[in-house]
């Protein structure tokens, strides 16, 4: 009898520690989501208070800009001086630009309201919006056992596949016929959709790196202006999501972009 009041009391005390545990990381949880909420708030605020502060001035700049060009006599405008014109004015485009990118991957963060995404008029839209780019480039892209529907945020999806694709048709090989495959696999819990392109590939040394901010790998090789934040968008609106994104690929072989989101 004694031996079976000893395993009682010691198997209520392996209860009661493992419960202590429990609560132990249930508060670090919570705690770790509360420093989280507060991360991004702050990011938010900062990339708000910064392009306030920067936009105003990036204007008069432009603005001061064309006034002297408005003033100086035609025969004073030299290709030289031109040339410092167009320097001033795409530095102050860039500006924005990265501005712009900086608030959107602050807002990326958000807490956000999930709906019904339904595939192909989402992927319709995205394609209408880059389709001067794709006409231009003779690019054609390929759609393949996509789902009818899945759970996301509609503006941020549509924004993630949208960066993705442009990614694509931005580095293609030139010379070549470039071709884009949209895939979805079904994963059970997730659907994983690839992007896979015919570009000019990305060293596997750098398939981390590419997602960090400010990343820019072939700026010289293809004249990018790009700002490095749009796979680090890309990144953030995947993980807001509860999925994860990755890239294989070689260089010269194109790239295969990966990304998980919930199904329902």
């Amino acid at each position: 009898m004694r031996f079976y009041e000893r395993q009682h009391e010691k198997m209520t005390k392996d209860l009661n520690s493992e419960t202590q545990d429990q609560r132990e990381l249930i508060q670090q949880l919570r705690q770790q989501i509360v420093d989280l909420q507060q991360s991004n708030q702050d990011l938010e605020y900062f990339a708000y208070v910064a392009s306030h502060d920067l936009q105003d001035p990036l204007r008069s700049v432009e603005g001061f800009l064309g006034i002297i060009r408005k003033k100086l006599p035609p025969e004073q405008l030299s290709p030289e001086l031109e040339e410092y014109f167009e320097h001033v004015t795409n530095g102050v485009i860039r500006l924005q630009k990265l501005i712009f990118d900086l608030l959107e991957y602050s807002r990326a963060g958000r807490i956000f309201v999930e709906e019904t995404i339904q595939t192909k008029h989402m992927l319709m839209l995205v394609k209408y919006d880059l389709r001067h780019s794709l006409e231009q480039q003779g690019i054609t892209i390929e759609e393949i056992n996509l789902p009818a529907q899945f759970q996301g945020n509609r503006m941020r999806i549509s924004q993630l596949f949208q960066n993705l694709l442009a990614n694509a048709i931005h580095y293609g090989q030139p010379g070549r016929e470039n071709h884009i495959t949209i895939t979805a696999h079904d994963r059970q819990a997730c659907w994983e959709f690839t992007i896979q392109d015919q570009g000019i590939g990305i060293d596997p040394v750098h398939h981390q790196k590419i997602f960090e901010l400010f990343t820019r790998l072939h700026a010289r090789e293809v004249g990018d202006q790009g700002t490095g934040i749009g796979l680090a968008l890309c990144k953030r609106i995947v993980e807001s999501h509860g999925g994860k994104i990755w890239v294989e690929s070689t260089v010269g072989a194109g790239a295969c972009f990966h990304f998980t989101t919930k199904k329902f």
